[in-house]
């Protein structure tokens, strides 16, 4: 009996659990629902884009989180427990990385998602980045014209992917520059090379937006913006050419008694006896040195090369090429073998720069990175500025140690030229507003002060008390041009005025004047007449025409007697002495001899005839020649030609006949 009922027992035990599971077993009641739970969540904010963050709350459940905004954690919590939020894991990029910190990150979870927990990413490195070396400099005549030729330095290293075509630009007289953007120095110098050259004698505004930034996404405080001027090709001395080609090598042709071509010889080239322009080998500027700036004064040469350091050979007799010395083998540099390997560069000072060169007739003056003009050689007049008529260049260290030409209070210097004996300078205040002020001789009025007494050779001349060119009521120059004994501008209405001597002409009157006959004295004034401009009170100012119109004139460029423009339309007009042929007139007989000495000359002037279907990329005078750099790299020159300067391989004089300009008139071959 005992089995029995025990098996019947089991029997009802398992049909009761069986009722059960079909939710039938009558009185027994459904399993509670789980406990409700809710999310953990905020926002991250300042997170730099392209790195992230990772995140946990209660030492588990890690989120990654890549950009700022909202984060919700995947695991949610019931009411009651405890959350603590915390960093697991910093943003390790960009650059130093970022400090992330978390506020309202812990308590116990009510009845309610979490939604206030506050990420806030700071950079460990928050410092702009800096622009500390810029190539060219700001407001540089002289520049590489192919190449790496702008290169931008910055303290540190740049996110490249933020340096493009809109963040780093290059503007030129035609638009934006096309070229391409590489990057050098582990990435703390990006690098325009232009897809085909610059111009030459052209200037150029390079443009760095705040779009650039550094590894820790740091922008630039502000734009960086500075131009430059690529500088001339051709440098034309008095019977010498030079030019300086596009990979910066220079070739030299002409006269060379002083060694001024630069080849360790006295012997002239292009003149059919010496060498031929075509197989002209490149003057030794040094090691791996090339020019990105060069000059011709009468019988010397400048050059700024690529690596800053100022070179000048030639004529040394006054100091003018800045070595220290000017006696013995010194006195010329340039005319014998090995002279211009060991050439040393000028001492401007310890660690200046030039960033513009000009030569005059026996002295040189460069214009500074730090806005100074410093001088050297003949100081006969006070060209030099100093206040005296000590030469400078002819001992150790003068130059460096020399004080800086006085040009005045609140002026910085723009633009330099010189002349035979005299200086010039565009200087401009803090208003963006130009003066012109020149200095040293002026036996001919070319200071421009209505008097003949030079200045700069005594104390109490130069700085506030020298006196600026009046040019007439709002005009400013925003060109100049010296030479012998007369110099021109450019003026802000593109119109042009000279001033000086004025006995061949070149002043441009266009009235007449009562020049001297040839073989006359024409070196000297007669007081009140128009053979000189600017030597007597009135003469300057609203009072001084333009032999050249407002709105006409683009480029500009002078010899010893003659002056040269570039008009709108692309034509070239030039007047003064045509002795040489230098005008470029096809003949010299009569009336042509001299253009601007009667009334009506220049404004009836017939356009040189040159190159058809080109235009003029840079224009150069010289003593009595002219020369033209062309838009398709062609070289053209004529005038006087009796040591082979004008580079045709002969010595006959080119413009002063029929049938020698235009078509006619020879391409340079400067060879390889």
């Amino acid at each position: 009996m005992h089995s029995k009922m025990t098996f019947r027992f089991t029997s009802l035990a398992a049909s009761a659990i069986a009722l059960t599971a079909c939710g039938g077993g009558g009185g027994g009641s459904a399993a509670p629902p789980p406990p409700a739970t809710y999310s953990i969540g905020g926002t991250v904010t300042g997170l730099v884009a392209g790195t992230s963050v990772v995140l946990q709350n209660n030492s588990g459940n890690n989120l990654t989180v890549g950009s700022a905004g909202s984060f919700t954690f995947s695991t949610e919590l019931t009411s009651g427990t405890a959350y603590a939020v915390t960093v697991l894991t910093q943003p390790t990029t960009p650059g130093a990385g970022q400090t992330c910190t978390v506020a309202s990150g812990s308590g116990t979870v009510g009845t309610a998602d979490i939604t206030n927990v506050a990420v806030t990413c700071v950079k460990n490195d928050a410092t702009p980045p800096t622009v500390t070396a810029r190539k060219p400099l700001a407001t540089a005549i002289g520049s590489q014209i192919q190449g790496d030729v702008v290169t931008v330095t910055f303290d540190s290293a740049i996110d490249t992917s933020t340096v493009t075509a809109s963040s780093f630009s290059v503007q030129g007289p035609a638009g934006a520059v096309a070229g391409g953007i590489s990057f050098a120095a582990g990435n703390t110098q990006a690098i325009f090379t232009p897809t085909t050259r610059l111009a030459y004698d052209a200037s150029y505004t390079v443009t760095l937006t705040t779009a650039v930034t550094d590894l820790s996404a740091n922008a630039l405080a502000a734009n960086v913006v500075w131009s430059f001027n690529t500088g001339k090709k051709l440098a034309v001395g008095w019977e010498h050419t030079c030019a300086r080609l596009d990979d910066g090598s220079v070739k030299c042709w002409g006269r060379n008694d002083f060694g001024q071509l630069g080849y360790g010889d006295t012997t002239d080239r292009g003149d059919s006896v010496g060498t031929s322009t075509s197989a002209l080998a490149a003057v030794n500027l040094g090691a791996g040195r090339t020019a990105v700036s060069l000059i011709a004064g009468d019988y010397h040469n400048c050059a700024i090369l690529d690596n800053g350091d100022t070179k000048c050979w030639g004529l040394n007799l006054n100091g003018q090429l800045g070595q220290f010395s000017a006696a013995g083998t010194l006195s010329r540099i340039g005319d014998a073998a090995g002279e211009m390997a060991a050439l040393l560069p000028v001492n401007l000072g310890t660690g200046r720069r030039a960033l513009e060169i000009t030569a005059g007739q026996n002295f040189t003056c460069a214009r500074l990175d730090d806005n100074s003009v410093k001088c050297w050689g003949l100081n006969t007049s006070g060209q030099l500025g100093q206040g005296n008529t000590a030469s400078l260049g002819i001992a150790n260290g003068d130059i460096a140690a020399a004080t800086a030409v006085s040009l005045g209070t609140g002026l910085t210097p723009i633009q330099l030229s010189l002349g035979h004996y005299h200086s010039c300078a565009i200087l401009r205040d803090a208003s963006g507003n130009n003066h012109t002020k020149c200095w040293g001789d002026n036996r001919w009025g070319q200071l421009g002060q209505g008097n003949t007494v030079s200045l700069g050779d005594n104390g109490g001349e130069m700085g506030d008390a020298l006196p600026e060119i009046d040019f007439g009521t709002g005009l400013t120059a925003s060109y100049l041009m010296a030479t012998g004994g007369h110099s021109c501008v450019i003026l802000s209405n593109q119109a042009v005025k000279c001033w000086g001597l004025n006995t061949w002409g070149a002043v441009g009157l266009d009235l007449g004047n009562s020049a001297p006959a040839l073989g006359a004295p024409q070196l000297l004034c007669s007081g009140g007449a128009r053979d000189c401009i600017g030597d007597t009170p009135g003469e300057l100012g609203n009072a001084l025409t333009s032999p050249i119109a407002a709105g006409a004139a683009v480029k500009l460029s002078l010899g010893f007697r003659h002056s040269c423009v570039v008009i709108a339309n692309g034509d070239l007009k030039c007047w003064g002495s045509n002795e040489e042929g230098q005008l470029g007139l096809g003949t010299n007989a009569g009336a042509n001899l001299i253009i601007g000495d009667a009334a009506g000359e220049i404004a009836g002037l017939v356009p040189t005839a040159l190159k058809p279907s080109t235009e003029i990329e840079e224009l150069s005078g010289g003593g009595f020649h002219t020369c033209i750099l062309n838009d398709d790299d062609t070289v053209n020159c004529w005038g006087n030609n009796n040591r082979g300067q004008l580079g045709h391989n002969d010595t006959a004089i080119w413009g002063d006949g029929a049938g020698e300009m235009g078509v006619n008139l020879p391409d340079l071959d400067l060879g390889p």
